[in-house]
């Protein structure tokens, strides 16, 4: 509507009254489009448009009236206001409301057109059940008519007797010849002849489907035609992927059959004109059969060449001809890929990178083989026993080769075989795809029957080459014991009064649970399993201790109950009526009876009622509980928790991980049944003199509880010795015919079809049903929840709360789950739509939630860390509320339209071992990143203005992980486990989780990880690449990185070097390599434009020795000399670990592993580019950080040489040697000191390529000690700078001379600006660096604020910022500590011309000198001592600033900018409370005071306060 009206102009007609005769009334009855604003919740678009419809029905109402006013009409008469567009439903939301009464009463009231489309589309759909009604009655009648016409109609008409042993002649039923002809051809194992005798008589078991022919004329493909529904087909019967799906026998059968069908649909045979004859699909195929069928030992070698044969049957059917030598070669290279290899030596993982779709860690429990092949399997928690099937290694590369023909019997096994090709070739990976040629070959070796896994004994790999049912029981229980410990001397025992009755003490040594201990007994003993269990059987009997720290109670301890006991007393007394019914508890007792059955104090803990949501439209669930992490406020007695030590208490789950390893590994027919212990923590005892610990009260009333409750720290871990033992004593029962997971009281039972099974379901056969399966441990007693257990196996089953697809290898949420979570989003959506907060309860419950969906949503997980950071504003308050943020909303918004897709599922494929192809990554911020990938390198360094909030090491550590996975696969890697090594914990933790707290490397992630789940194509339009004169450019979209192109190599005339990039005009080094000739850069050799890899060709001529090599490579660093070392600082010499300074340790210090590591390198890489890579990895650490990590190594050596450690035991160092070495430490010094000297240790590993058992189980439990014991050596907290200290400084100091109005001016700048002492001045003489310290051409910028002199000047590097640096900021106090005098005074005094010259530099006669820190911390501190003043470091002049600034009143975020701080940690220097806090709260009640006078107009001098109470 126009806000400029003319005179009379009506202001929603817009035109001058009156309207006219033929003014156009259409316009504004049109009610305008809807607007698609699904963001909004629904309820909130259904009450808007209410609303605006009532506001448009009016509006028309208006306009219309005024349109039937005869004319003339009044001059003021206007029509309706213009008419509001409405909010549209999307098609899932309408279709909701239509078929659900109760949605619509709850969003009530509902606009009328919107009522009136739900009702014309509930009618339509009435109208169209009525029709199929009708229909369907139609049909049956029709049916009938022609059951009548058929009845007496079928006819004998050609009797054929038959005669003993013919064959009966098989007929290729036409819905095969079509499928082949439509190129939808049937898997061979459909061609045997009982499926063709199915497919022609037994119509009821095939399912076909209609579609149109495929690559048909026009005229044809009008009509469609009937073929076999493959997808459902092969569900049932199996396809052909696998050599088990056919006997050799069946498989020779089913060729000829197959080969008959072909000779069918294949044209006519016929000679070209040469004379040769025409090929056609059928002569091909006949020569493919042939050729295997008149192999030797037909039968043995099968399985091993059975996978090429189906490869080159479907080459057959898409026209690529038979070729016997290219035949004969792979078959040759197949036999003897097959023969024994040599044991692999396990390597260790500092990370995966899994190159696959749908990429998921795998920890598998079950070994595949079969009777020929063989496969790894990483498994990290538990081994499973033997699979039904085995997984093929893929095809080598498919290269034709001219020669003689070689025989196809095979060598004896152990012989060897020339074939021309070089041994790499000649085995390849499982699951790795080759081009002819591959960009470079590993020397990978596939697992073979006689090859066990890497890191299974010979023992154990013997045993799985042998038949499943010959192997012992134990074997397919394969898994390392949990480390219970024997906690029996650590009980505190109450011992039975002499006056105690019989009642009391069956009381207090009653032991409840529901188990055969006999039974567990003999079955432990019968499948040697009780080493795993040692204190199961006593604890059965005896009760399971609650931990060895408890204390002894002096007086009884009851803590009231929660209030939630108070809003539920219903469900707390029924809970107890039940526990008292089954005998897990006795009761009520008073307290005096309670103490006489317990022998003496007691200790009640708290109850508990928790109120779960169960899902929309049902009631909520409520489970009680105990709270034994509830302290006792009145005694200051520590919750029973706190003192029990979870490492007492080992337990295991099978994860989700574990259980998608299974799902992608299961052969068809596989299917699973899952199984809930009922009440799971309340079947496990507790020792007796454990009780007085876990009683509990209710309406005064006391109740001894007989078992773990729900709540106690070590019920999962006791409980969880019964399930795992039952868990493993099933296995062994079951043997490899089922596979068994466990999570808490959920037990999942996958089984695996057997041809020689008992029990069939549809096609496959199975040894066990569900009671046959359950009667294998019926001895154990175990209490199956009737309601919770599954009745039969299915092919789809749920388990930890996801929903598994065992025939297409997916998980998805179930739909209750779906729903459920859901509908709790969409709630807290709509709460926020109407101007709710929340609490940090609610926001935890929404994140735990979509922590455990995102294994269904992977994508998911770089949205978590929005929740993340929301939740950390809460502070731990749970009392508080907040509003949601717009990023928490759009992360929710995404959630909801993720969760509404009821067809969500992830797809889950195998994967196969890691596999170490020496990919290493590093990151530098003063550089950028090199990445190292086997043979092949590249570096990128960092362009200008990269650096932006969030973009930190861990950042460049991420986005060179995530650039060698692109590498990776731009080199043909493919859907293989990639092991990567990584010295970032915090970029290897992104990688592994998924996200990151860091929105940064989420960013990071999220184009790679999108791009990177297609296994077929490599199109990343989000990273592209060109070729440009300064290098090499790759645009993530999030910054850019220039390349360094790799330095040219003196090229040899037979092996051209590769040179994908002209190198920089002045190399870094031009002594190691001469300038490449001009054709290298304008006529590169034919390589990929997009490979930014060069190969590099080792030169055997060039011969640098380990030492030679790194020393040259430690040049890089800052040249300084060697000191001797003091004598604690000594170590036996030895010409490994020359005198060094201490940050050139960890390169030059060495032991013989690194020369089997220098060896490695000598035969792969140049001793130049072996330099450059020691290089980037030293300045990949600060000084400061390879100092101290120096004193690791330092400690480490001396530690070795006391305890005569041999030195090839020095690394890499056994997790023994390790815990000792922490243990000798311990007590010594802090806990962070031990913790710096392993990151030491750890980096000299990385550098020579050793393994690291850093964080092995014990290693970790001792660093946790260290911390403890190492209280007493940590330093006490860092005393501040007052005013006192000013006042000293300045009465002791000359302020004419240069030096000390220099000291005077530092210390006001370090005071004031809450400045490090770093970020100012030099560390030493020899230290300056323009682009970290400070000078006088600073950029200093002057002005006035409220009548003060403010000075700013910009600092080149801050402990927090980095190289981004940050401003100083000095604002004028007009009194004598005035920042602004006292540095405007050193300028003038130490006039300067150098510009170059540090900020605090000051006059030496002709020359100048910098003030370094040690000459400031050295005068001021002398002053200081001589005062008596406290002591002070040079991190005490930013505490004492930013104390004063905090007792003057300036609020804390602006001492956060001031000092640059980037988090709330300095509220650490908060040291003098007893000033901060009066001061604030003495200013907050002046100012309320202000506040209330001037509200009520009262006077408010202190004067005006004092008032006599006589008067």
């Amino acid at each position: 509507m126009s806000t400029n009206l003319l005179p009379n102009e009506l202001p929603y007609a817009q035109v001058p009254g009156p309207i006219p005769e033929d003014f156009d009334f259409e316009p504004f009855l049109t009610v305008p489009p809807v607007l698609s604003r699904f963001e909004l919740p629904l309820m909130a678009r259904v009450a808007a448009n209410f609303a605006i419809e009532a506001a448009n029905n009016e509006s028309m109402a208006k306009t219309i009236a005024v349109k039937h006013t005869p004319v003339p009409r009044p001059e003021d008469l206007d029509i309706g206001p213009p008419l509001k567009r409405m909010y549209a439903y999307s098609q899932t939301e309408f279709n909701e409301l239509v078929a659900s009464e109760q949605v619509c009463q709850s969003l009530h009231p509902l606009p009328v057109g919107l009522v009136r489309t739900i009702a014309k589309e509930r009618a339509r759909i009435k109208a169209a059940a009525d029709s199929e009604r009708l229909a369907e009655k139609a049909k049956e009648k029709e049916a009938s008519s022609i059951r009548n016409k058929l009845l007496g109609s079928m006819r004998l008409t050609n009797p054929t007797p038959r005669v003993m042993a013919r064959a009966e002649a098989v007929t290729i039923p036409s819905i095969y010849l079509l499928g082949l002809k439509n190129g939808a051809c049937p898997p061979l194992n459909f061609f045997t002849n009982e499926r063709i005798e199915a497919v022609t008589h037994s119509h009821s078991e095939v399912h076909t489907r209609m579609l149109r022919p495929f690559g048909a004329d026009e005229a044809l493909s009008a009509e469609k035609i009937q073929l076999l529904d493959l997808p459902k087909m092969i569900s049932i019967w199996g396809s052909d992927d696998k050599h088990t799906c056919l006997t050799p026998m069946r498989f020779k059968e089913a060729s000829k059959n197959f080969l008959a069908a072909l000779t069918l649909v294949s044209e006519a045979p016929s000679t070209a004109e040469d004379g040769s004859p025409v090929p056609t699909f059928a002569s091909e195929y006949q020569k493919h059969f042939d050729f295997f069928d008149q192999l030797r030992d037909f039968e043995e070698t099968y399985p091993i060449w059975y996978r090429f044969e189906l490869g080159a049957r479907r080459d057959i059917l898409k026209g690529i001809l038979f070729d016997w030598d290219v035949y004969a070669l792979e078959v040759k290279m197949l036999l003897h890929s097959n023969l024994p290899q040599p044991l692999a030596s396990p390597s260790k993982r500092p990370i995966e990178v899994d190159n696959r779709a749908g990429k998921f860690p795998r920890n598998s429990f079950r070994t595949d083989v079969s009777s020929r092949q063989g496969t790894h399997s990483a498994t990290t928690q538990r081994r499973s026993p033997p699979s039904k099937t085995g997984n093929t290694s893929s095809l080598g590369s498919r290269t034709a080769t001219s020669g003689p023909s070689v025989a196809l019997g095979g060598p004896p096994r152990g012989a060897s075989v020339s074939t021309g090709i070089s041994p790499a070739l000649a085995t390849v990976a499982t699951g790795q795809r080759l081009s002819t040629p591959a960009p470079f070959v590993v020397g990978t070796t596939q697992h073979s029957a006689g090859t066990p896994p890497a890191g299974v004994s010979l023992t154990r790999a013997s045993a799985l080459s042998q038949d499943p049912h010959d192997l012992p029981s134990r074997s397919f229980v394969d898994h390392d014991p949990l480390p219970y410990p024997d906690l029996t001397e650590k009980r505190l025992l109450r011992p039975r009064p002499p006056n105690a009755s019989l009642h009391d003490t069956e009381l207090f040594e009653r032991v409840v649970h529901p188990y055969n201990v006999e039974g567990f007994r003999l079955m432990l003993d019968k499948h040697n399993l009780t080493d795993l269990y040692p204190r199961l059987l006593t604890n059965l009997t005896h009760g399971f201790p609650l931990g060895r720290n408890l204390p002894r109670l002096k007086k009884s301890i009851v803590i009231p109950n929660h209030r939630s006991v108070d809003q539920f007393p219903a469900v707390v007394q029924d809970y107890i009526d039940t526990e008292l019914a089954v005998g897990r508890m006795s009761g009520p007792f008073s307290l005096e009876e309670v103490e006489r059955i317990l022998r003496g104090p007691i200790h009640s803990s708290p109850f508990l009622v928790s109120e779960q949501f169960a899902g929309p439209g049902l009631p909520p669930k409520y489970r009680v509980c105990r709270n034994l992490s509830k302290a006792d406020p009145a005694s200051g007695m520590p919750a029973i928790n706190s003192f029990i030590d979870k490492d007492d208490f080992p337990t295991s789950f099978d994860m989700a991980l574990r259980v998608a390893a299974a799902v992608a590994d299961a052969p068809p027919g596989t299917q699973g049944i899952a199984f809930d212990i009922k009440t799971f923590h309340r079947t496990c005892p507790v020792l007796p003199h454990h009780k007085p610990y876990l009683v509990a009260s209710f309406q005064g009333k006391f109740y001894i509880d007989h078992v773990h409750p729900f709540g106690a720290r070590p019920a999962s871990s006791n409980a969880g010795q019964i399930g795992n033992a039952t868990v493993d004593i099933w296995q062994a029962e079951s043997r490899s015919e089922n596979r068994l997971f466990k999570y808490e009281d959920d037990i999942q039972n996958f089984r695996y079809p057997n041809p020689l099974g008992r029990f069939s379901d549809g096609v496959f056969t199975y040894f066990h049903n569900r009671e046959t399966s359950l009667a294998l441990i019926d001895i154990l007693h175990v209490p199956w929840h009737p309601e919770k257990s599954g009745i039969r196996f299915t092919s789809t089953t749920t388990f930890i709360g996801f929903q598994w697809d065992l025939t297409l290898h997916r998980v998805s949420l179930p739909e209750k789950k779906r729903v459920k979570y859901l509908t709790r989003i969409t709630s807290i959506l709509s709460d926020d739509f109407r101007g709710e907060r929340f609490t940090l309860r609610q926001i935890q419950q929404i994140h735990g939630t979509l922590v455990h969906v995102c294994f269904v949503f992977p994508d998911g997980c770089s949205r978590l860390p929005v929740l993340s950071n929301f939740m950390s504003g809460f502070r731990d308050n749970i009392f508080v509320k907040h509003s949601l943020s717009n990023s928490v909303l759009d992360t929710l918004y995404w959630w909801q339209k993720r969760l509404e897709d009821q067809t969500a599922f992830r797809q889950l494929r195998p994967i196969g071992p890691v596999h170490d192809y020496k990919v290493f990554v590093d990151a530098s911020t003063s550089w950028g990143i090199g990445i190292i990938i086997g043979p092949y390198w590249h570096a990128l360094r960092l362009a200008s203005g990269w650096k932006r909030p969030g973009r930190d090491i861990c950042w460049l550590e991420t986005v060179a992980i995530e650039l060698a996975i692109l590498f990776m696969r731009q080199l043909d890697f493919y859907e293989q486990r990639v092991q990567v090594y990584s010295d970032n914990s915090g970029a290897i933790g992104a990688h592994i989780k998924n996200r990151s707290p860091n929105i940064a490397i989420n960013l990071s992630r999220g184009p790679l990880r999108s791009r990177a789940n297609s296994p077929t194509s490599f199109s990343m339009p989000d990273i592209h690449t060109s070729l440009t004169a300064s290098g090499e450019v790759v645009d993530l979209g999030l910054g850019v990185f220039i390349s360094q192109p790799p330095l040219p190599r003196k090229p040899r005339s037979e092996s051209p070097s590769l040179l994908l990039n002209p190198p920089d005009p002045a190399p870094p080094d031009s002594s190691l390599a001469s300038p490449p000739p001009s054709d290298w850069i304008l006529n590169p050799p034919s390589h990929s434009a997009l490979d930014p890899f060069c190969p590099i060709q080792p030169s055997p001529d060039i011969s640098e020795n380990l030492h030679v090599i790194r020393s040259l490579a430690a040049r890089a660093l800052p040249s300084c000399s060697p000191r001797k070392p003091r004598a604690a600082d000594s170590w036996r010499p030895s010409p490994l670990r020359p005198i060094v300074p201490a940050d050139h340790r960890v390169l030059l210090w060495t032991t013989p592993h690194s020369e089997q590591a220098q060896q490695s390198l000598d035969s792969a890489i140049s001793p130049r580019l072996q330099r450059k890579i020691f290089e980037n990895l030293l300045l990949a650490t600060s000084d400061s950080t390879r100092q101290s990590y120096g004193a690791g190594l330092l400690r480490f050596t001396q530690f070795c040489d006391r305890e005569e450690i041999p030195e090839n035991l020095h690394m890499p160092a056994s997790t023994i040697l390790l815990s000792a070495f922490i243990a000798d430490a311990i007590g010594k010094c802090t806990g962070n000191c031990i913790r710096n000297w392993l990151n030491g240790l750890r980096l000299w590993h990385l550098y020579n390529l050793a393994d690291w058992h850093g964080r092995d189980h014990w290693v970790s439990s001792l660093q946790k000690s260290a911390d403890i014991q190492g209280i007493p050596f940590q330093r006490q907290p860092r005393g501040p700078i007052t005013m006192n200290h000013l006042r000293h400084l300045l009465s002791n100091l000359n302020l004419a001379t240069p030096a000390h109005a220099a000291i005077w001016a530092a210390a006001l700048t370090a005071f004031w600006g809450c400045r490090r002492l770093g970020e100012l001045l030099l560390r030493s003489r020899s230290s300056f660096s323009p682009t970290r310290n400070v000078t006088r051409q600073a950029g200093f910028s002057h002005s006035i604020v409220n009548a003060h002199h403010v000075i700013s000047f910009h600092l080149p590097w801050t402990k927090t910022t980095g190289i981004r640096g940050g401003e100083c900021i000095l604002t004028a106090t007009n009194d004598s500590f005035c920042p602004v005098t006292a540095m405007l005074h050193h300028l003038s005094l130490n006039n300067i011309t150098d510009p170059s010259a540090p900020l605090f530099a000051f006059r030496v006669d002709a020359s100048w000198s910098p003030l370094t820190r040690d000459h400031f911390l050295r005068t001021t501190g002398d002053i200081y001592r001589s005062a008596n003043l406290d002591t002070v470091l040079g991190h005490s002049y930013r505490i004492g600033g930013s104390l004063h600034l905090l007792t003057t009143g300036v609020a804390p975020e602006f001492i956060m900018k001031i000092g640059g701080w980037t988090s709330l940690c300095f509220l650490i220097y908060w040291h003098r409370l007893e000033l901060v806090i009066p001061a604030a709260m003495t200013r907050a009640w002046a100012a309320r005071q202000q506040e209330f006078a001037e509200r009520q107009h009262l006077p408010c001098g202190e004067d005006d306060l004092l008032f006599d109470l006589n008067s």
